[in-house]
């Protein structure tokens, strides 16, 4: 895809924008080797997943020890023994998810925080919960690995729930409205409330599917496209 942008002949800036200011018309982004004054702009700038406690996630990860979107993998994981990992509260409805797919799934807390209609919920569900994780690390010899604060428990797949940063600041920054948790909101053609500033992707929506955002590229870059000024060649 990158080839085919170069030979269109769009021109690839390669850098770390650090601001986007409005001056009049045109929005300004900065970065480190100069400004970039922009009719339009599209964010895809996603989210940043907060990673769990385990030194070798990423390894975790490349060996499908540890997955983060329950709606990518878990028809993968049917029949499997899986553990939800992260705060009690947000790991609840994941667990519950899981639950359709496997008869084995246990609830890894990394908080203390409980509340009686989520325990209710778990239980009629028969989900286990695990005492509050301190650790989780990678039994040798074998691909389980998992330490709870009264005893080990071992478990094959991990999913992990400790959430996401949205990185939505330079929108913000802007005054684009956006949820109580950074994602920004857009319209039916992807235009946030700041005139020429549209969003794509994971940066509006907690569905984070490549999927979603392609369609979401598709519609914003139609219509920016249709909002120039007409050149006729």
């Amino acid at each position: 895809m990158e080839q085919q942008v170069i030979g269109l002949g769009v021109p690839i800036i390669r850098g770390f924008v650090s601001s986007l200011e409005r001056h009049g018309r045109p929005l300004l982004a900065s970065y480190a080797s100069g400004v970039i004054e922009t009719q339009r702009v599209v964010l895809a700038t996603g989210i940043m997943d907060k990673q769990t406690r385990l030194a070798e996630w990423v390894d975790a990860v490349r060996r499908g020890e540890l997955r983060y979107c329950s709606i990518c993998d878990a028809f993968e994981e049917i029949g499997r023994e899986i553990a939800v990992v992260g705060p009690f509260g947000h790991a609840i409805g994941k667990a519950l998810f899981m639950r359709v797919y496997s008869a084995e799934v246990i609830l890894v807390p990394t908080d203390d925080v409980r509340d009686e209609a989520g325990v209710q919920q778990l239980a009629d569900a028969a989900v286990q919960v695990a005492p509050c994780l301190v650790a989780l690390q990678r039994k040798e010899g074998g691909h389980r690995g998992g330490v709870g604060r009264r005893h080990p428990r071992a478990f094959r797949h991990r999913l992990s729930r400790d959430g996401a940063d949205v990185r939505s600041e330079l929108a913000v920054q802007l005054g684009v409205s956006h949820t109580s948790d950074g994602f920004l909101k857009v319209d039916d053609k992807q235009r946030s409330n700041v005139d020429h500033l549209y969003g794509i992707g994971d940066v509006v929506t907690d569905l984070h599917q490549i999927s979603v955002a392609f369609g979401h590229a598709a519609v914003a870059a139609c219509h920016a496209h249709h909002s120039l000024p007409m050149r006729y060649a």
